[in-house]
């Protein structure tokens, strides 16, 4: 895969990903990207994963909104905020970070994106987490 072809790809995947949290279907990201093994337990789906990724992003902006006494939300895709690193050694893996913002500020987390492009489907597999 073409490395702009390759960037492109990576970009609508963040983007829908993003789009989804922003709009709380979860279970919409999971069918365009995996969660992180960190949120898996043992014998747990990827559905199981996204549930427990969503409790605990949920959780996150709840306490900050009762911290600050304003509403935290993630806000829809914004290119950005979007950094993608190309592998050096690996033309068809990317490291892509996403700073989610709430009514335009920036969050103190960011959510990360291991990337590997499959030649023969011409798309890319995503795993995702969150740090902070």
């Amino acid at each position: 895969m073409e490395k702009n072809n390759f960037k492109a790809c990576i970009t609508d995947v963040v983007k829908e990903v993003v789009n989804c949290i922003s709009d709380k279907n979860y279970e919409g990201a999971c069918q365009v990207a995996c969660v992180d093994d960190e949120w898996l337990e043992e014998d747990d789906t990827q559905e199981e994963g996204m549930s427990r990724f969503e409790e605990w992003l949920e959780e996150q902006l709840e306490q900050w909104s009762d911290d600050i006494g304003e509403e935290f939300v993630i806000d829809p895709f914004d290119e950005e905020y979007l950094e993608i690193d190309f592998d050096k050694d690996d033309d068809s893996c990317a490291f892509a970070t996403y700073t989610p913002t709430s009514d335009e500020e920036d969050l103190d987390l960011w959510f990360e994106f291991r990337c590997v492009a499959d030649e023969e489907e011409e798309k890319v597999q995503v795993k995702f987490t969150v740090n902070m």
